[in-house]
């Protein structure tokens, strides 16, 4: 299971990495603390795309610890970008055996019935 999750991670990593890489540069999308950060382009280019929107108080916090729950969202914004649909049934069936409809975070648990229905589309081609 463990090899399995890292697998997806690296992939939905890679995916939200591609994504940046074909979104225009140019944003009006303006964050207090990344003029310094290596990844500032990127960053301008996924809010672009709105699939990172920072913080509140303006700030996106370049260096913050991205967990599981963020590159699942980061992942999912970018599918539903890209015209994928999210089932209407993700509230009441699990596409994961570690993430419960009943979990207390709604937004991943949307997103995550995208991400698996498009892992599943793209495995059958």
């Amino acid at each position: 299971m463990k090899q399995k999750y890292s697998k997806w991670v690296v992939g939905a990593a890679s995916a939200a990495l591609v994504a940046s890489a074909i979104v225009p540069v140019a944003s009006a999308a303006s964050f207090s603390d990344i003029e310094s950060s290596d990844h500032k382009e990127a960053i301008l280019a996924l809010a672009d795309a709105k699939i990172v929107a920072g913080y509140p108080d303006g700030t996106f916090k370049p260096n913050a610890v991205v967990t599981r729950g963020n590159v699942t969202k980061f992942l999912g914004k970018w599918l539903v970008s890209e015209n994928y649909e999210i089932p209407t049934d993700y509230a009441t069936e699990a596409r994961f055996t570690d993430l419960p409809t009943t979990a207390p975070d709604k937004g991943v648990i949307t997103i995550c019935s995208s991400c698996k229905r498009c892992w599943r589309i793209q495995r059958l081609k």
